[in-house]
């Protein structure tokens, strides 16, 4: 049978996707490491991708798969790129570094588990953090030990919890992370402690739209939300 095509493929993984779906239990969509080739501007840039992700799930429902079969699969890690060069507009420029034919790629950063990001954020100093639009997600900038400019792109409870409202209120079997194992090192103070309940708390454990809305984003007050997230939240 020939390969179907979806809408966005990477390392031109066009597989029969709904010939799988059609013999499994559900379908895991890495929505994340999207940055693994880049097509444009060598600059770094979020892992998740809000509005790339709502293409990507929509691109297997167009195929006729059953949005019951497919977990969206979120990242528990960001990246740690750094910077050529870091403009005004917050843009780090990051060094190229070609992939399966694309100039640029999230290779040249630094893998970091939420865990060890938490970390960084409490034992280093670092610019104001930042709300990237293309991502739905926190980003800041800082110096490494060596001195060097840095710019860390990740997902917390917050913008996560954009996500799941999307995955729930687009009726997705479930959501799914890589990996779980990023929240075990989180127990040396109260606050990372805290950090951790929230992640595991705001995932969502019921099908039900209606009950994850009211017993769980109706409570998150506490997440530092700014207003054009909130704003997004409401839209979503």
């Amino acid at each position: 049978m020939k390969p179907r095509r979806a809408v966005l493929t990477f390392q031109e993984r066009c597989y029969d996707y709904k010939g799988l779906a059609d013999v499994s239990d559900f379908l895991f969509i890495m929505a994340y490491c999207v940055q693994g080739q880049i097509w444009g501007p060598c600059i770094a840039m979020s892992n998740t991708p809000f509005f790339r992700m709502m293409q990507g799930v929509k691109g297997f429902l167009a195929w006729g798969i059953p949005s019951s079969k497919l977990v969206l699969g979120l990242p528990w890690f960001g990246y740690d790129y750094p910077c050529l060069s870091l403009n005004d507009d917050n843009i780090c420029e990051i060094p190229q570094a070609e992939y399966h034919g694309a100039p640029c790629s999230d290779s040249v950063g630094d893998q970091r588990g939420f865990d060890e990001i938490t970390f960084i954020v409490a034992n280093t100093t670092i610019d104001e953090a930042h709300w990237s639009a293309e991502g739905q997600s926190p980003q800041f900038n800082f110096q490494n030990a060596s001195g060097h400019q840095r710019q860390m792109h990740y997902d917390d409870a917050g913008s996560l919890l954009l996500k799941y409202i999307w995955a729930v209120s687009n009726d997705l079997r479930g959501v799914g992370f890589w990996h779980i194992g990023y929240l075990n090192e989180m127990d040396q103070t109260p606050e990372r402690k805290l950090l951790r309940k929230r992640m595991w708390d705001l995932v969502p454990s019921t099908d039900s739209w209606d009950n994850y809305v009211q017993t769980t984003l109706l409570q998150s007050n506490d997440l530092s939300s700014s207003s054009s997230r909130d704003k997004h939240a409401r839209n979503v």
